[in-house]
């Protein structure tokens, strides 16, 4: 009887809400605590109303579509999977470290800040960032679809298709081809490879430093080659002929090192040595120079994607001959595929605000000087000097106006006049145009230390003279010491 009083429940459940809940496990559903399994919980118009978490180790399935309500927590540490997903402004998302989220697509709401992913974001169509909207944390995004929005992802707006993003950059699928047979960029069946390969601008939409490659392979046989690629910026679109090559010189060499391939089919990956600065205004040109002395199966082959009719491909192949990548030999051909190609592109590094050489401050006669210099600044409207007698109650002493954008040196100083028989603290905190900050190592100076009594002031001729007298004038002190001044 039980049995067929949950069995009525579930249906009735599923008819009114037009949603239905799975989970991993038994258990009941409580709308507003953890969701663990059972009879669906009641979600009017698709919105989560009430703080919810999936818990660990519980996969829970959702049917239909779900919107996260302004206020609302949503704390994923299981695995929920979804449809259409909308988190609105002023709710709160977290997918905890081995949790996972699973949406067929996403919208992140104008002015979302509060998504926290890391864990695991997977998205098999595509995601919307909105205006506003900010999305953070240490996990990975995958997203199948296309990105678009001017919202931020791990601090960057993605415009990417078919990509990962993380902290610090972005792998985005240049090229997706499922094409074999075509010996590129590698032809297993030789001894020795050099090509080069084309992708355009358009295909790579992003400026920033790419720090490592991946290309598809069949997994058709184990071996690991030693290799060396290049990269380069080109205006080329194609190759014209057999000896149109963009030579190494003109490149710049990014990995030497072994390539090691498994009997996996996938992407496989080149971490470089060198990461490669690419402007997002020329195409980019692609060199890999393969020279181990064995060959392999000529089933063993690299999917690529046709660009026909046009050849962005120029390749050479030998069993004697090993090439040159400086001065290539004529090519065996050119080719109008391209070899599927993943690219990690990092962010550029955020200029420094200010690059500070030093922060210093002595006593003088006359008060507490204090000095600083820049290399560079960035941006820069002001400086704000803070003082105390203690490390806390910090007070502000003055405002200094900064030079703005500079690359030259720039030196600093303020007198804070008086004398203060105690330890002063300063520290230095610079101040962007745009209101952002940072402050800089504190410093102290000791006004303990006895200052010698000025005892009386002479000229050239030993005759009193009061400080404001012209010329050369000496200062006498109580310690004996004179000091000459002008």
């Amino acid at each position: 009887m039980k049995t067929i009083l949950f069995l009525m429940m579930t249906c009735l459940s599923i008819f009114t809400y037009g949603q239905t809940y799975t989970s991993s496990t038994t258990g009941s559903w409580t709308v507003g605590s953890t969701w663990v399994g059972g009879s669906a919980p009641v979600l009017a118009s698709s919105q989560l109303n009430n703080n919810t978490i999936i818990a660990v180790g519980n996969t829970v399935t959702l049917t239909g579509n779900l919107t996260v309500k302004n206020g609302v927590t949503l704390t994923v540490r299981g695995k929920l999977i979804a449809s259409a997903v909308d988190f609105q402004n002023g709710s709160i998302v977290i997918v905890e470290s081995g949790g996972i989220l699973q949406v067929s697509s996403l919208t992140n709401s104008n002015n979302s800040t509060n998504v926290t992913i890391n864990g695991s974001l997977t998205i098999s169509g595509n995601f919307t960032a909105n205006t506003g909207s900010a999305l953070s944390g240490s996990g990975t995004m995958n997203v199948s679809g296309t990105t678009s929005g001017t919202g931020t992802s791990f601090g960057q707006v993605l415009m990417c298709t078919n990509c990962t993003a993380m902290t610090g950059g972005i792998v985005d699928v240049i090229v997706d081809g499922n094409t074999q047979n075509i010996d590129i960029p590698i032809d297993c069946g030789y001894r020795y490879n050099y090509s080069e390969q084309i992708y355009y601008r358009s295909e790579i939409n992003r400026e920033g430093n790419i720090t490592s490659l991946s290309f598809e392979y069949d997994g058709y046989e184990v071996f690991t080659e030693p290799v060396k690629i290049y990269l380069g910026l080109t205006s080329k679109t194609s190759f014209s002929g057999t000896n149109d090559w963009v030579t190494s010189n003109n490149m710049t060499l990014v990995y030497t090192g072994n390539y090691a391939l498994s009997n996996t089919a996938g992407w496989y990956t080149i971490t470089f040595n060198t990461p490669f600065y690419y402007n997002n205004v020329d195409n980019l040109v692609i060199g890999v120079y393969e020279y181990g002395y064995d060959y392999h199966s000529t089933s063993a082959d690299f999917l690529s994607y046709s660009t026909s009719p046009i050849n962005r491909v120029i390749y050479f192949d030998s069993d004697s001959q090993n090439p040159n990548p400086s001065s290539p030999p004529a090519a065996d051909g050119t080719w109008y595929y391209v070899p599927s190609l993943r690219l990690k592109i990092e962010d550029l590094p955020v200029p420094l605000p200010i690059e500070l050489l030093y922060f210093k401050g002595k006593q003088t006669e006359e008060g507490n000087l204090l000095e600083w210099a820049t290399a560079t600044e960035n941006n820069n409207q002001y400086f704000t000097i803070y003082k105390t007698y203690y490390p806390i109650n910090w007070k502000e002493v003055v405002k200094v106006d900064g030079v703005g954008t500079s690359s030259f040196t720039h030196h600093y100083k303020y007198l804070e006049r008086g004398y203060f028989n105690d330890i002063s603290y300063y520290y230095l905190s610079q101040t962007d145009y745009d209101g952002k900050f940072k402050n800089f190592n504190i410093i102290s100076i000791d006004n303990r230390k006895s200052i010698p009594e000025l005892v009386k002031i002479t000229n050239t001729l030993g005759q009193d003279v009061s400080i404001d007298s012209p010329g050369i004038k000496f200062f006498h002190y109580s310690d004996g010491s004179i000091v000459k001044r002008f």
